[in-house]
């Protein structure tokens, strides 16, 4: 799960470069915000990033700024790509199960100058 959660980094971090900053620390600073407490004030699935500020880019409630993306849209679109994923694996685990070879060789009757 671990591994998973660190793939979808992925969005914030190329978010980041796209716009020219650190995206190492973007993405510290939206873990930070997803683990604050209530009372820290941006709590939610609605924490996004505005990368239109004039500073630096900073934490926001997307929700609150107006910017609604679908989220049916991203479930379909995460689940799409896990299924990719899972049937990349599969196959590949079925090709390296297979043995590796060719035709089989015929068993050689001794040596082959023993026969005048």
């Amino acid at each position: 799960m671990k591994a998973f959660g660190q793939a979808l980094q992925i969005f914030a971090r190329t978010l980041g470069d796209n716009v020219g900053v650190d995206s190492t620390a973007l993405v510290a600073k939206l873990i930070a915000a997803h683990h604050a407490s209530a009372s820290d004030g941006l709590v939610g699935p609605s924490i996004g990033i505005d990368v239109e500020c004039e500073n630096e880019p900073r934490v926001l409630d997307a929700k609150e700024a107006g910017i609604l993306d679908p989220l049916s849209v991203k479930q379909w679109a995460i689940r799409y790509a896990v299924q990719a994923a899972l049937t990349v694996l599969q196959v590949d685990q079925i090709v390296m199960a297979k043995t590796a070879g060719g035709p089989k060789l015929p068993k050689q009757q001794g040596n082959w100058d023993d026969q005048d």
